[in-house]
């Protein structure tokens, strides 16, 4: 507004007259740019009020919910283990102080409502007891990663082939983020807008290479959106049953993770929210009796104390061939080494990315996975052996510690919980107040 009185006059003294003295109302409206209309409101408002309000000012349009912003593999083993050096450093980790060392250290881009919906997602609960927070794992997910360590650890004592067998994506304007440029922004490819379109990549591989003629490339339907979308179980069964496991060294254990199309099971175990029909043709299918006068929670209850085994489509195949399917705890996906191996790949193809066509981004992927040798992959696997099964071993110890020490102190120093406080378990976790 003060620019544009101060034009107004500065525009009068070069043209040494005055513009428009005898017509206030649009010598006004040219000196604030403004519409006369508006000036007439203004006016009209300090004539009926004695005064002039200012205007509201317009604020931001109130969001449906937290942004859902997606993470990849790579993020999320990053989360993870910032969470956790917080209790190596023997500290319990709010949210708050999560979300600020991500933004120091690696550039963190979301807020902290989405990493909220992240370390839910990845098996952490929030707890809130006396004014001390925590974030820490669910004990069943704690137990499961510890179950998968020592299972893999008698697999290689015994001296069996472990093949990882996985997924990933490329797009074709995949290219590296940092690039050297001038001070004045000059530099760096011309790479267009958008991520083009999406190539989905298929691989097995052990210590000693990528398993042979186990390579599946193909090209998505979209170019946006989760990549998992892409492919369903009647897919990806066709191909390990032609391609990874047939090839595989004999009585190899396959380690997956916890993809839907990985876990689809030969017949489906009704649970509490199926329907009574449901329940009831699972019985009879089983040559179960029962008093079809029973309520649908009796039904369940019987279903229950059966114990019925779930049975995965990728057991039965890799049972066939001699092998044997190890899946890794939910949410530790940093436990399959293939996520080292696909960065190579994915960094080889950003290096050399000029044209940005499906076309070249394929044979960019095909090169890529030649260009992890043996060797690297035997780098890959002495990694995941050493670090990950010392990191894991000593963390949660020390968180067991930790959230004990916080749990008696709580106990000794408060007998009640007020309304406020907020207390997220799990269904495996029994919380009683004293």
């Amino acid at each position: 507004m003060i620019a544009n009185v101060h034009e107004f006059f500065d525009k009068e003294k070069r043209e040494e007259q005055p513009i428009m003295v005898g017509n206030v109302l649009r010598r006004t409206s040219e000196a604030l740019k403004v519409s006369e209309w508006s000036i007439c409101n203004v006016l009209k408002e300090q004539h009926v009020e004695g005064d002039v309000s200012s205007p509201a000012k317009k604020g931001r349009k109130p969001s449906c919910g937290p942004a859902q912003q997606q993470t990849d593999n790579f993020l999320e083993g990053v989360i993870r283990q910032r969470v956790h050096r917080f209790y190596t450093n023997s500290e319990l980790p709010t949210m708050k102080r999560p979300l600020l060392v991500l933004r120091d250290n690696v550039d963190y881009p979301y807020g902290r409502s989405t990493l909220y919906t992240t370390v839910k997602k990845m098996g952490f609960r929030y707890k809130t007891r006396n004014k001390k927070t925590a974030l820490y794992e669910q004990h069943r997910i704690i137990a499961a990663c510890h179950e998968y360590l020592r299972k893999i650890l008698t697999f290689r004592s015994e001296g069996r082939p472990i093949v990882y067998l996985d997924e990933t994506w490329l797009n074709a304007h995949h290219t590296r983020e940092h690039c050297w440029i001038d001070y004045d922004g000059k530099g760096g490819l011309c790479v267009p807008s958008g991520k083009g379109g999406r190539l989905i990549i298929l691989h097995a591989g052990w210590e000693q290479g990528w398993i042979a003629d186990a390579e599946l490339v193909f090209r998505g339907k979209t170019g946006t959106g989760d990549y998992h979308q892409e492919k369903n179980t009647k897919h990806f069964m066709e191909w390990c049953e032609k391609k990874p496991i047939p090839n595989c060294p004999s009585r190899s254990v396959i380690v997956l993770d916890s993809a839907k199309y990985h876990n689809s099971v030969v017949e489906k175990i009704p649970t509490k929210s199926s329907t009574k029909k449901a329940m009831t043709d699972y019985l009879d299918s089983h040559n179960i009796s029962y008093d079809k006068k029973r309520l649908k929670a009796e039904i369940f209850m019987l279903i229950k104390a059966c114990n019925p085994q779930i049975t995965y489509l990728t057991d039965v195949v890799t049972v066939e061939k001699g092998h044997r399917v190890l899946r890794l705890p939910v949410g530790h996906c940093e436990l399959n080494l293939t996520d080292l191996v696909w960065a190579q790949v994915k960094g080889y193809a950003a290096a050399n990315n000029k044209d940005f066509t499906m076309a070249v981004i394929e044979r960019f992927a095909k090169e890529g996975i030649q260009n992890v040798a043996a060797e690297k992959w035997k780098k890959c696997v002495d990694y995941v052996i050493r670090e990950v099964k010392l990191h894991y071993r000593t963390y949660d110890g020390i968180v067991e510690q930790v959230v004990e020490r916080l749990v008696i102190e709580v106990s000794n120093n408060d007998s009640s919980r007020s309304e406020s406080e907020e207390i997220f378990v799990s269904d495996s976790e029994d919380v009683t107040d004293n």
